[in-house]
């Protein structure tokens, strides 16, 4: 399976780079595909997660309190 890597301009700033993939072929982004299959069910945790996302990006970047360590395994 080949994919690209793309920068969310959108949640972007100066403070850290917000990037998802799109896998070849796909016209949509994992990150869009993510957001359309789950605003319905889940409207203001869909809300809360782009809007972390955006302070990450444009205030504070990615701060190690956003990240869970030591959970799920590589690759």
């Amino acid at each position: 399976m080949n994919y690209c890597i793309e920068e969310l301009s959108q949640l972007s700033g100066s403070a850290a780079g917000i990037y998802t993939i799109r896998i070849e072929g796909e016209d949509k982004t994992e990150f869009s595909k993510f957001i359309e299959n789950h605003k319905e069910q889940y409207k203001d945790e869909i809300k809360d997660i782009v809007a972390r996302l955006k302070i990450m990006g444009k205030e504070e970047g990615a701060r190690e309190h956003y990240f869970k360590d030591k959970e799920g395994c590589a690759g």
